[in-house]
């Protein structure tokens, strides 16, 4: 399979994920504020769905980079959607540890859509982190002959020993 194939089956998988994360945020924040708001008004009001939901809108923005970026064929950008994918996926592991926990204390339709929110951000963090995985693989592969890497075979045949080197004017 061709690696432009895999990222476009990969590409479909975020958009997917995306899909179920904002169905299930947004379920999540109707039954949150439906469902005993005094209960759970310090999990729904807090800086935790604020996180959520700036995180849902910072994936769409990866999908919509990412799209962009290797669709045009611009092969310089892809340490750029590297690092924005692994950013977050890591905002991503800490919003599914913060649903696990209000999933745990909470019941009914409140629980259901807080997991359908958790379950959308486990896809979110799997596909994305394959997408760096691919991407990456050929940004590491074998140096070229004749490049300073490929030269670099054996980085102690450079090194100057220290016995080898004229005192300088400080250690005097």
């Amino acid at each position: 399979m061709q690696r432009s194939t895999i990222i476009t089956l990969l590409y479909g998988l975020a958009c997917l994920a995306w899909i179920i994360l904002l169905g299930g945020i947004s379920a999540w924040q109707y039954n949150c504020n439906k469902e005993n708001p005094d209960t759970y008004t310090d999990v729904c009001l807090t800086a935790y769905a604020q996180l959520a939901w700036w995180a849902v809108f910072f994936q769409l923005f990866a999908i919509i980079f990412l799209g962009v970026a290797y669709y045009t064929r611009r092969g310089s950008n892809k340490m750029g959607l590297m690092v924005i994918l692994a950013m977050v996926t890591t905002l991503f592991f800490v919003v599914t540890n913060n649903a696990f926990t209000v999933a745990k204390a909470s019941s009914g339709n409140l629980r259901s859509s807080t997991e359908a929110f958790a379950a959308g951000a486990i896809i979110t963090m799997i596909a994305n982190l394959l997408l760096v995985f691919v991407l990456g693989d050929d940004i590491s592969g074998v140096a070229a002959p004749g490049s300073a890497a490929y030269l670099n075979n054996n980085p102690a045949a450079n090194v100057e020993m220290a016995a080898n080197k004229p005192p300088s004017s400080a250690m005097v």
